[in-house]
């Protein structure tokens, strides 16, 4: 019987272990970092923070829901909102709105983000932000299931 080559047993012995303990270490990392959820309602409350120092998805994952608990609650009014904006009426019944809240960047511009809102129902909210006045302004709110706002 022939004895393996150094590059055999390299192949098939070592090679998997090694990728076995990435894999292990990869999960073990991932628990140990856990993950950050949401509040099941933020704070209605808007970020005056200007858009240089905070990437979109951070301003999707804290003021886009804040917006829209503002919107939900009925107290959305001119000030919060960018000039033209397009935000939908109040629809009855209600889209579900309980659970536990999650956003996610879409897409972004030039002084704008687009926000996905998961409200605990099957779809999410489509939020539109713009940075203008200095702060974050609603510029489109989109109820799950409409063609349009």
């Amino acid at each position: 019987m022939r004895r393996p080559e150094w590059k055999t047993i390299i192949i098939y012995g070592v090679l998997p272990v090694l990728l076995l303990a990435t894999l292990i270490a990869m999960a073990v990392v991932s628990q140990i970092r856990g993950h950050d959820p949401m509040p099941s309602h933020p704070a209605a409350t808007v970020s005056e923070a200007p858009a240089v120092g905070r990437t979109p998805a951070d301003v999707c994952r804290i003021d886009a829901p804040a917006m829209l608990e503002q919107w939900r609650a009925g107290t959305l009014d001119g000030a919060d909102m960018a000039p033209g904006a397009l935000v939908a009426e109040r629809t009855d019944p209600m889209p579900v709105m309980d659970g536990t809240w999650s956003a996610g960047l879409l897409a972004h511009g030039d002084g704008t983000v687009t926000c996905s809102v998961l409200t605990g129902g099957d779809q999410p909210f489509t939020v539109g932000l713009r940075h203008e006045h200095g702060r974050w302004m609603v510029a489109l709110i989109r109820v799950p299931g409409s063609e349009r706002p």
